[in-house]
This record gives structure tokens, C-alpha cells and sequence, in this order.
């Protein structure tokens, strides 16, 4: 993945991540300098932005696949 990784690869990785493929290098990325600088809780914080990224390219895919197949999309009442 990435041969030499500092703190700004790692928050570059999280703060541009969108597709599920990039949420998951990210995570890789974060859990590799988390395991070597667990004091570093800004990037603990970010942890938890990444989780909803990674949440909303779940979520397109699902409705993409639903378009695909041509499922109606599940949407909560009253949208």
C-alpha cells in the first residue's frame, strides 16, 4: 500500500475517501499508524468520520445495485 507513511498521508487518505475501495485503504492505513502511535487521538476522532464515509459508500452501493436490478429503494416515511 504505502511504503513510507507519515500522520499527513494517513488524514490525506481519510479526509478524500469516498468509494468503498478508498474507505478501505484508509482504514488500513489509519490502523497501521494507530498500532504504532496510539496517543494520537485526532486521528482516533477521524476514525469515527471515516466509519460514517464508509457507511454512505455502503449505502450507494446497495442503491446502486438496487437500480440495477430494479428494486424499488427503501426510503424511511415522510421523504
Amino acid at each position: 500500500m504505502i511504503g513510507k507513511m507519515n500522520r499527513q498521508t494517513v488524514v490525506h487518505l481519510i479526509l478524500n475517501a469516498y468509494t468503498l475501495d478508498e474507505c478501505s485503504s484508509a482504514e488500513e492505513a489509519l490502523t497501521r499508524w494507530l498500532t504504532a502511535h496510539p496517543e494520537d487521538l485526532g486521528l482516533h476522532e477521524l476514525a469515527g468520520q471515516l466509519g460514517i464515509v464508509k457507511a454512505a459508500a455502503l449505502e450507494r452501493k446497495a442503491e446502486s445495485a438496487m437500480k440495477a436490478a430494479h428494486l424499488p429503494a427503501l426510503v424511511p416515511a415522510g421523504r
